[in-house]
């Protein structure tokens, strides 16, 4: 009998679960496992439902276009609603974005990823892109004069987006911040008969990198302080690790007779008694020229004998391991890295007696100076072929399918001057190495300004000195990024209005936060993530993802999207960074050279090059990192990751970059994709105004653009531009001096009309404008085109333009595109196929419609 008030046993286990059942489901409400609250990260979905949001915002404020007669009727929605007739251009959508509410819900697990939201299909919508492609200043100029035209009829205002690369970005974000900060109207004027101020501002630092208004003494040794800045950093990095090398070799080997024993390996991890015992009863039954080597050829006859066994396990016993998945593959990988380390580190001491015995014999005057000479034009030579790193890659790349026994002999010449110049910086490294051990023996006989005694404390004081300095470091701090970010934003930034002033006050700092998309286009800055050394993000060879910058957001599909400023669900991008801004934005998409280049990327270069701080790019955070649960703490994870942030040079030098690290490493826009259009077919673009000054008449970025859309967005894309490129070659061939007949005056084409085919059967329209001749231009591009024949393709390695250059350029953007809008050029339509236009006429009606004229 219970007493009043007690419960059966069953009852209080059962009221037990219950409680602890609650417990559970208030901790796991309450503290999320794996989600970082500070920083909260999100979808692609939910960064477009966020720009649609703020696109509509922006289409019904925005006015008609002043009583032009093509101005729209009416403002039509982004997204179709269900009262929304669509025409028979556009198809209602199968699916419905998420709401949008301006503040989105960030719900990213970092630990559980959602395969499906982190690489979207497009979801078709009535959005109006321009897209500028890259090209550094050249692609500024001719863009420049194309927003100019576009802007005279009245196409910018009704465009929803701006996806700008490289040079485009340039005067994209010119744009940007101009409408931004000044009253919201096109900064440049819409008249091609005068500059206003703005455009004479920027024509003034066409030659931004060295501007014109100061000495040229002063700008060149302006950049020789920034690039003796960069080596001395990188230089004391190198030489920390150089200087602990050094010092732990001379402790393993105390004396100068013990270099020649090898064995390092085996050296560094056993007691000298064991070391000695273990080379007088082994090493001393090996010949003199193999004993130095006798742990390494141990450690290979041992992954010769368990490969061996591998293989009669696998013929007698065991058929069902796949050998993909095998852990004895695993483990035979693993010992055959440490064979081929082991063999590495034997060499070392030796080289280093051999430096030795080689300064300690006898050698005439005439014989130093040559091999100082010699020294010299070898790491000259070497340091050249890094400079021009990404035109030997492009010529391998664009000649990989050449039958010409010519070209294919050139293809061998420039992989053995690539590889011969990549080896050149680190072998120097690795002889400095010998020569710090070498001073600290008095028997090496090496010249040195102090004795051996001396060396080694006046060694570890500056080891300990070194690293007491390499903390200060940052990466972005001493690397060209900021003088080249410095120079684009005196050139570029500024405050629109200033009548009366000799030069614009410059937008310094200016927040990507801070751009208003009310008064313009929502712009998207585009560069590339480099991911060489990512296993699952490189899978097809791409070495690069695609990564944008915005008002709101900042990511990529692979390390996902972050608030760009704090906003009520954490922290942003700007709070982390405090560097980035429009500036930064804007240098990033257009930081050409690198140590990596995303599919540009010459690996054997790319040590070279981050050694002799030839780099452009910029260490972000990884938005991705920062969405992740701090476990020890948030101050403690951020300084590791500090710490650790130290060694990215290593990581540029072996292209060992991936998406999992705290840090991540974004280059050129272009080094993926150049013309800017990738990120609006992402977002299902109706219209895509596309301006191509790329240097290349085949349209090799364009073609590029197709297999990737093809493949990452089920998008298909018809365009016929041959007619362009047959147009130019044929100008160009009677413009040239040696013709004796002038080039006929022929109206275009240098616009192509296509069609953008999305997975769900909704279509859109490709309006392609390339930088091209037609005989038709101004007199002074013929005859600039008469003494440059590269026009309008020069090299993008020129950013220095004249006056002359800049006005050519500039005057071609503005006449390719107002010979469409205005009716007088001949146009390449897609006449034939799917969704194809019976005339031009019908063409130019869809467009119309799609910029909401009609």
């Amino acid at each position: 009998m219970h007493g009043i008030g007690a419960s059966a046993p069953g009852d209080a286990r059962t009221g037990l679960k219950g409680l602890f059942g609650r417990l559970y489901a208030w901790l796991r409400q309450e503290r999320p496992p794996t989600v970082n609250p500070s920083f909260r990260l999100c979808y692609f979905d939910e960064v477009l439902a966020t720009e649609h949001f703020l696109i509509n915002k922006r289409r019904k404020h925005r006015p008609d276009a002043h009583d032009h007669p093509k101005a729209r009727k009416k403002i039509c929605k982004l997204i179709p609603d269900e009262h929304h007739q669509a025409g028979d251009h556009v198809r209602p959508t199968s699916g419905k974005l998420p709401k949008p509410t301006g503040t989105p819900k960030m719900d990213v697990d970092p630990a559980r990823l959602d395969s499906h939201r982190m690489r979207p299909r497009p979801i078709p919508c009535t959005a109006v892109g321009i897209a500028l492609s890259g090209g550094g200043i050249r692609s500024a100029a001719f863009s420049l004069g194309a927003l100019q035209a576009l802007d005279y009829h009245h196409v910018v205002a009704h465009a929803d987006y701006i996806s700008t690369v490289s040079g485009g970005g340039y005067i994209g974000a010119c744009v940007t911040a101009a409408m931004s900060e000044g009253k919201g109207g096109f900064p440049f004027g819409t008249s091609d008969v005068r500059d206003n101020d703005a455009l004479g501002h920027i024509r003034n630092y066409s030659n931004y990198l060295l501007p014109r208004a100061r000495s040229q003494a002063r700008n060149l040794l302006e950049v020789a302080a920034v690039l003796l800045r960069g080596l001395l950093a990188n230089g004391i990095l190198v030489f920390t690790f150089l200087l602990a090398a050094a010092l732990l070799t001379s402790l393993r080997y105390s004396t100068w007779d013990e270099l020649p024993l090898g064995n390092f390996l085996l050296k560094a991890i056993t007691p000298d008694a064991w070391f000695h015992a273990f080379y007088c009863h082994v090493a001393a039954g090996f010949p003199d020229y193999a004993a130095p080597f006798v742990f390494t050829l141990i450690l290979a006859a041992i992954v010769a004998a368990l490969l061996i066994l591998w293989a009669v396990v696998r013929s007698r016993w065991d058929n069902t391991w796949n050998d993909v998945d095998s852990p004895y593959l695993k483990f035979a990988w693993v010992l055959l890295g440490v064979v081929l380390l082991s063999a590495f580190l034997d060499l070392q001491p030796l080289a280093i007696h051999a430096l030795g015995v080689l300064h300690l014999q006898p050698i005439d005057l005439g014989s130093k100076v040559l091999a100082i000479l010699s020294q010299v034009v070898v790491i000259v030579a070497g340091a050249s072929v890094a400079l021009f790193a990404r035109r030997l890659g492009a010529f391998l790349e664009t000649t990989k399918l050449s039958p010409s026994i010519l070209v294919r002999a050139l293809r061998i010449l420039t992989r053995t001057t690539i590889i011969a110049g990549g080896l050149v910086l680190p072998v120097v490294v690795l002889a400095a190495y010998w020569y710090l051990t070498a001073c600290l023996y008095k028997e090496s006989g090496v010249p040195q300004l102090v004795g051996a005694g001396a060396a080694f404390w006046l060694d570890v004081g500056m080891l300990v000195l070194l690293i007491g300095i390499l903390p200060l470091f940052q990466a972005n701090a001493y690397s060209l990024h900021q003088f080249y970010k410095d120079r684009l934003s005196k050139a570029f930034l500024f405050v629109p209005d200033f009548t009366g002033k000799a030069d614009p006050p410059p937008l310094l700092n200016f927040k990507l936060s801070e751009i208003s998309t009310l008064r313009g286009p929502y712009h998207i800055i585009n560069a590339a993530l480099n991911v060489q050394g990512s296993k699952e993000a490189n899978r097809r060879g791409r070495n690069a993802d695609f990564f944008t910058f915005t008002r709101d957001f900042v990511g990529s599909d692979l390390t996902h999207f972050v608030t760009t400023a704090d906003n009520a669900h954490g922290k942003g991008m700007e709070k982390m960074d405090p560097r980035l801004d429009l500036g930064s934005a804007m240098a990033i998409s257009g930081a050409a050279i690198s140590a990596n280049m995303g599919s540009n990327t010459v690996r054997w270069l790319s040590p070279t090059l981050a050694l002799l701080n030839i780099r452009l790019g910029y260490w972000l955070r990884n938005p991705r990192d920062l969405g992740k649960l701090a476990r020890l703490g948030a101050s403690l994870r951020e300084w590791g990751n500090a710490m650790f942030g130290k060694f990215y040079l290593l990581l540029e030098m072996f292209n060992t970059l991936d998406e999992e690290k705290a840090f991540i490493y974004l280059s050129d826009g272009g080094h993926i994709e150049n013309l800017g259009i990738y990120q609006l077919l992402k977002r299902g673009c109706r219209l895509i105004i596309a301006i191509d000054a790329d240097p290349d008449i085949s349209c090799a970025s364009l073609l590029k653009l197709e297999r990737y859309a093809r493949i990452d967005l089920g998008v298909r894309i018809i365009l016929p531009w041959e007619q362009i490129r047959q147009r130019h070659r044929q100008t160009s061939i009677a413009i040239s001096p040696v013709t004796p007949e002038e080039a006929t005056r022929r109206r275009g084409p240098h616009c192509a009309v296509g069609r953008i085919l999305y997975e769900d059967g909704s279509y859109g329209i490709l309006l392609y404008f390339k930088s091209s001749l037609s005989g038709d231009e101004k007199d002074y591009l013929i005859d600039y085109k008469k003494r440059f024949r590269d026009f309008p393709h020069e090299t993008t390695g020129d950013q220095f333009f004249t006056e002359e250059q800049f006005e050519v350029y500039r005057a071609l953007g503005y006449h390719v595109v107002e010979g469409y809008f205005s009716d007088s050029d001949e146009v390449s339509y897609q006449c034939d196929g799917q969704r194809a236009w019976q005339t031009l006429h019908a063409a130019k009606i869809e467009v119309r419609q799609a910029l909401g004229w009609i």
